[in-house]
Formats: C-alpha cells, sequence, structure tokens
C-alpha cells in the first residue's frame, strides 16, 4: 500500500469510529506515520480526502455489481431467484471486508452534518437505486411477472426498506454488531420483496 492509499484507508478507519467531521489532517497523519504537511503531497485538504473515500466507495460498489442484463436475468432466473441475487451482489464481499463496511459507516454518520454526503446519498444511494427498481418493475410488468401498477410507487415501496436496513446496520446496530448488515439485510430485504410481490397478486385476485 503506497502512501496516499495508506493515507485513504487510515481517514476511513477513523472516520467510521468517530465520523470524518471529527477527525483532523492531524489526526490521520498521525495514524499514517507521516508528518502532518506530508498529507498535502497527496491530498490538497481534507475535503479531497472525503472525495477519495466517496470515489472508493462508488468503485467498490461497482466492482461487486458489474452490468447485468436485465431481460435475461429476468427471464433465466425468475423472480424469487432475481431478488435474491439481487442482494447477493449488494452484499458480495461485504461479510469479508470489513473495510467496505466502514465505508458505508462514514456515510452514515456524516450524512446529517455534511452536505457533500447528503448529496451523494440522495443521487448514489437514493435515486439511482431508486430508478433501476423501477425500471425492473416495469419489465416485470411488461413479461407478467407481476401485476400492472404504479412502477415509480412499488420501487419506493420496496426501496424504503433496504433504506431502513441501511440506517440500523450503520447508525442503529453498527457498535454493538459491525456485521448486522452482512447477516440480516440481504434476507430481510429480499423477504420484503417477496412480500409485497405477493400482495400484489392477491389485490389482483380480488378485482
Amino acid at each position: 500500500m503506497d502512501t496516499k492509499e495508506t493515507i485513504l484507508h487510515e481517514a476511513i478507519e477513523l472516520a467510521a469510529d468517530r465520523g470524518f467531521e471529527s477527525v483532523s489532517i492531524r489526526d490521520i497523519a498521525r495514524a499514517s506515520g507521516i508528518r502532518e504537511s506530508s498529507i498535502y503531497n497527496h491530498y490538497a485538504g481534507k475535503e479531497a480526502i472525503l472525495e477519495a473515500i466517496l470515489t472508493k466507495f462508488i468503485s467498490y460498489f461497482d466492482e461487486m455489481n458489474p452490468e447485468l442484463d436485465e431481460d435475461a436475468a429476468l427471464d433465466e432466473m425468475g423472480l424469487d431467484e432475481f431478488f435474491s441475487a439481487g442482494m447477493s451482489s449488494l452484499l458480495a464481499g461485504v461479510g469479508d471486508e470489513q473495510h467496505y463496511m466502514k465505508l458505508w459507516r462514514v456515510i452514515a454518520i456524516e450524512l446529517h452534518r455534511n452536505e457533500r454526503v447528503k448529496e451523494f446519498y440522495k443521487t448514489t444511494l437514493r435515486e439511482a437505486p431508486m430508478a433501476f427498481w423501477e425500471g425492473i418493475f416495469l419489465k416485470m410488468m411488461d413479461k407478467g411477472m407481476i401485476p400492472r401498477c404504479d412502477a415509480h410507487e412499488l420501487a419506493e415501496e420496496f426501496f424504503s426498506y433496504a433504506l431502513l436496513m441501511f440506517f440500523e446496520a450503520f447508525l442503529v446496530y453498527y457498535e454493538e454488531d459491525p456485521t448486522f448488515f452482512s447477516r440480516m439485510a440481504g434476507d430481510r430485504i429480499a423477504r420484503h420483496a417477496r412480500f409485497i410481490v405477493g400482495k400484489l397478486h392477491e389485490k389482483e385476485a380480488k378485482e
């Protein structure tokens, strides 16, 4: 690990423990085993380190979630398997990669006090996945896998539960159980999806 990567690694470790806002350049330098002034050879300042943290999160997430041929996957897997596979993809590597978990933790801590992190959360962790799932549900309707309904509302209902898992895992339970997300979230989100789809079919049968 080179010096620049060491600085980033230690910044994430410290920020996951007490929040990025509470960590100083001096703290990061001390943890990295370098002089405070040496950090500026690699990063323009603290905000540049934060941007590097967010970029690392996106890179890791993209690596764990390769491009998917949605139509082929739906045709091949069916409903239950698709939801299970989607959750497995989301959680890939999380249980074994505690550093990745700490990236999620940093975002959770800083969400209410850092405007850049708040914007990142809105666009990358909420709006983009919501649009993805809205598209998936439309495809499911076109294929006759689920009844016709408001795809946007369905995506909101489905993904809101995933966001609940995020906040529970990285704000409520993280300190007592850092593995909560990797142990619990996938099964619970997939079960919630099946529950929603089941209710849609029940409603259709009554009409």
